[in-house]
């Protein structure tokens, strides 16, 4: 799993959302999300024949934050990492629309997730954006609408304008830290999104947010991933592990009392060394394609 830095939302060039080129911005081919399809998805996509029996996979459900449409070309389950790349998206676009004073609230549209080789067959006599070796195969990937959304009430509501538009402006912002690739599509007309990264570390992470996923437990800004499953939940203790894990590493990191000694002030020095490190995070960051 790759590791970044992750940078503060204030550190993330602004964009207006009325000046969002979204063909240029979101330019992530298959050639470049497959790379990282392979790297964080399933081992052997092709062994699996029944997605609900594979422990690799997590089901996606319809929830607060975004709505599961009807699926014809796929089915509803994704690797962990994916799923709470899906979750992190919805409630980013769901933070934009409090910080614009969005008057009627949506959720995103998930259009397609997991896919096997005879539904990418079937799909490529319709659609010219399918691929043989596709990203869905993985299990890493998904596709969320930019003309259609739901409002809290479930009803069914086409892009105004603002809302496609702060949906793109969250996958910008997520794309920017490193947490994903983004394809803009326009038959269909969706964002292809697939997970690049879920953690983070060093002095530079940001709040960690921990979500439920099914019957997994991961934490943003951490390295745990703690599954929950048949056997964790026979075991409690098992269970809440990693977060008593987590508690103790937190009380390890934690900086001893201070003490009234004459030592010299290394602060300046310390600020120094993290100001190089941030510049350095950021020059890679501004290649929109990253490496």
């Amino acid at each position: 799993m790759e590791s970044h830095n992750r940078l503060l939302r204030s550190e993330i060039p602004a964009m207006a959302a009325n000046s969002i080129r979204y063909r240029e911005l979101f330019a992530d081919n298959n050639d470049v999300q497959l790379v990282a399809a392979k790297r964080m998805g399933l081992k052997n996509p092709d062994a699996v024949k029944h997605p609900e029996l594979c422990d690799e996979l997590v089901k996606v459900e319809s929830s607060s934050y975004y709505t599961v449409d009807t699926l014809y070309h796929s089915k509803p389950y994704l690797v962990p990492e994916a799923a709470l790349l899906l979750t992190y998206i919805s409630r980013r676009f769901d933070q934009l629309q409090d910080e614009e004073s969005v008057t009627i609230k949506v959720r995103p549209i998930v259009t397609s997730l997991l896919r096997n080789r005879s539904q990418v067959g079937r799909l490529r006599r319709v659609n010219r954006n399918a691929t043989e070796n596709s990203c869905h195969l993985y299990g890493t990937t998904f596709d969320l609408s930019y003309c259609r959304f739901v409002t809290a009430d479930g009803d069914e509501v086409f892009d105004n304008g603002q809302y496609k538009q702060l949906l793109a402006l969250a996958l910008y912002e997520l794309r920017f830290e490193g947490l994903c690739y983004v394809k803009y599509e326009r038959r269909p007309p969706c964002f292809h999104i697939t997970v690049r990264a879920v953690d983070y570390e060093g002095e530079l992470a940001s709040a960690t947010e921990k979500f439920e996923v099914g019957n997994w437990r991961l934490a943003v800004g951490s390295r745990q991933l703690a599954v929950g499953s048949e056997k964790n939940s026979q075991n409690p203790a098992s269970a809440s592990q990693p977060e008593e894990s987590a508690k103790k590493q937190e009380v390890e990191k934690s900086p001893a009392p201070a003490v009234a000694e004459n030592k010299p002030d290394n602060n300046k020095k310390e600020d120094k060394n993290k100001e190089q490190q941030r510049s350095k995070e950021f020059g890679h960051r501004s290649n929109y394609v990253f490496d």
